[in-house]
């Protein structure tokens, strides 16, 4: 038997739910069969956003990590344009799948490099031209630092030296950052906060990824605040604070039901991201969510209450959830009225269902 090991992030990836649906191999779907009669209207895009000085109207929801060509041409199908990844997700050729037969200029895709010190400008250079190679496509709109850890690294020579060669070449036209903040594994020496707005002080950066929700908006709102004033395109992640616990649990469950042990480091990261689930009680009581789909809408509403977001991104794993994230394009996030507080409480106090109880 094979030593057990963490489910690390490929790992995950490729292992998910989402594999069984043709691990990138493109095919059509009818969403009648699942979702009601032909007549029944399919989702679409009902928003588009300034992303900050690029001037490309950005679709309200947006594309994160998709690993299947024939879902991520849904999505494209429901209005979707913008698409985020990175040299590292492995999905780049999967991206080409979906966009071959579009009009290139009519989407916007990100990419993102990590940065290592023990290179220069063409080491940057060439992994570009390895991201575009894999995206079959001539130009990258955005490529971003991956997880900027510091301030040091926002002002790497290198990498500033190849991204404006690759600019003049009409291979790249903006540049951008992420930062996750507060990772599930690690607390970083230099807040997100921090980082962001020494980039925007730089002036260098065009657009921002960060991890927004209802639980971090302290740690956040400064920076989207900034986003407006600096003209800076504003792209979320994690919106949904529980939706790595509940893709954990899943994998942790699928582990056991084939009989293979999961490794300590697992569990406890499991344990630990359990405890998050408290923690949005008061989120859920408010808004009177249900189930997990409730709160997954519900969690991007909210972060498009915010104006200074141009877009949310979005991890699709099935087609379910592509039908709950285009659904809230274009909505946002109300407060119960008093008087439908006051009733819910009654049907909760009868029903005894105080909170929602999660996983």
């Amino acid at each position: 038997m094979r030593k057990p090991r963490a489910i690390k992030r490929r790992m995950f990836l490729k292992t998910s739910a989402l594999g069984a649906l043709g691990a990138g191999i493109p095919i059509k779907f009818n969403f009648s069969s699942v979702h009601g009669s032909p007549s029944e209207s399919r989702p679409a895009v009902k928003e588009y956003r300034l992303l900050g000085r690029t001037g490309f109207k950005v679709s309200d929801i947006s594309s994160g990590i998709c690993l299947d060509a024939g879902l991520l041409n849904a999505v494209l199908d429901a209005g979707v344009n913008y698409i985020d990844t990175a040299e590292s997700y492995g999905n780049e050729h999967i991206i080409a799948q979906a966009i071959q037969d579009r009009n290139r200029k009519s989407l916007f895709i990100t990419t993102k490099l990590i940065i290592r010190k023990d290179i220069g400008k063409q080491g940057f250079i060439e992994r570009t031209q390895r991201c575009l190679r894999r995206l079959k496509t001539e130009y990258i709109d955005c490529l971003m630092i991956h997880s900027c850890p510091d301030l040091e690294t926002l002002k790497t020579g290198g990498f500033h030296a190849a991204m404006k060669e690759l600019k003049v070449q009409g291979r790249l036209r903006f540049l951008g950052i992420s930062n996750h903040g507060v990772s599930r594994r690690t607390i970083p020496k230099v807040s997100m906060e921090k980082v962001f707005l020494a980039a925007a002080e730089d002036g260098r950066f065009d657009i921002f990824l960060m991890a927004y929700n209802f639980l971090n908006e302290n740690n956040s709102s400064r920076v989207l605040q900034v986003c407006g004033e600096k003209n800076i395109g504003a792209a979320l992640m994690k919106v949904n604070p529980v939706g790595l616990y509940l893709r954990t649990k899943e994998q942790v469950d699928n582990i056991e039901k084939m009989g293979r042990e999961v490794d300590r480091e697992t569990l406890a990261l499991l344990d630990r991201l359990k405890d998050r689930t408290d923690e949005i009680k008061p989120f859920v009581k408010k808004y009177n969510l249900k189930d997990q789909s409730e709160i997954r809408r519900a969690s991007v509403k909210w972060a498009l209450n915010n104006n200074n977001v141009s877009t949310v991104c979005c991890r699709f794993e099935n087609f379910v959830q592509l039908k709950d994230f285009i659904s809230v394009s274009g909505e946002r996030l109300a407060a119960l009225k008093t008087s439908c507080n006051r009733e819910l409480r009654i049907k909760n106090r009868i029903s005894g269902k105080v909170f929602l109880e999660i996983g």
